[in-house]
């Protein structure tokens, strides 16, 4: 990319490479796209820092203790590694607001929760394939749990369709995305 490659696979940040080249017939914004792709990534550990808070309140951990370990745990987690080769695997709030969004879900089953889920797994999977991979471990086994061990609070038809909306509908417009914008025509598998 853009010599040939698809951008989903080149860590290239898709939804922020998109973003700049939606844009650029209006602004051209191609000389700062070093400085965004940073800002975004320095945002986004901000912004996991506030989930990871958020995601230790919500499970009753003291406001004291979240509010010191919350910034530490994301500054010091081996995610932070990821920066400097991979830009789209840094996102470091994308299982912390997993995580949150499936037990406020668990807490409180509204179709609020499960839409944030399928559009974080979504929105986060587009900057990196491996995304949904994590989300689908992460997500199958909070399915399983709620469809084997919690059948009286959650009914099974209910979890398979938080299953379905959540990978499925996210794996299907990726692959839907990548069938008609990809122009390599041997690629085994996405």
């Amino acid at each position: 990319y853009p010599q040939g490659e698809h951008v989903m696979f080149t860590d290239g940040f898709f939804p922020v490479s998109f973003l700049l080249k939606l844009i650029k017939p209006v602004v051209d914004l191609s000389a700062y796209s070093h400085g965004i792709l940073n800002a975004v990534l320095i945002l986004s550990l901000i912004f996991a820092a506030l989930v990871l808070y958020t995601l230790l309140r919500e499970i009753k951990i003291n406001e004291y203790v979240a509010g010191f370990f919350s910034p530490a745990l994301i500054f010091f987690s081996p995610i932070i590694q990821r920066i400097p080769g991979h830009y789209s695997l840094s996102l470091a709030f994308f299982i912390p607001l997993l995580l949150l969004l499936l037990i406020r879900y668990y807490k409180n089953p509204k179709t609020k929760y499960m839409v944030w889920a399928g559009v974080t797994v979504f929105l986060c999977s587009l900057a990196h394939l491996y995304h949904i991979a994590i989300a689908g471990i992460l997500i199958s086994v909070f399915v399983f749990y709620m469809a084997v061990f919690d059948r009286k609070n959650t009914p099974v038809k209910k979890s398979v369709f938080f299953f379905l909306f959540t990978i499925i509908v996210p794996y299907a417009l990726i692959f839907i995305l990548m069938l008609f914008s990809d122009h390599v025509g041997d690629r085994s598998t996405y």
